[in-house]
């Protein structure tokens, strides 16, 4: 798990958060496909994951609705064997 921070370019619709657009390690990945999203609430803390699909390879990535934070939880790569 990498747990990295990511800044994100986002769409916010109809109570549903869309990510359009990531930069990690200075590299802009565009999101291709939303593949699954999950919510998790942690006391007062709410957390959406998702996973995320760019034409090459498949993320995790979280949003912390609390501090507006997004992380880079995991990378899945053909090569990764993941």
């Amino acid at each position: 798990m990498l747990n990295e921070p990511i800044q994100v370019l986002a769409l916010f619709r109809n109570n549903k958060i869309i990510p359009l657009k990531f930069v990690w390690n200075k590299r802009p990945f565009l999101v291709d496909t939303i593949n699954f999203v999950h919510e998790v609430q942690n006391g007062s803390v709410k957390t959406v994951n998702f996973a995320i699909a760019t034409k090459t390879d498949a993320y995790q990535i979280s949003f912390d609705t609390k501090s507006l934070t997004w992380r880079l939880c995991d990378v899945y790569t053909p090569t990764s064997g993941k």
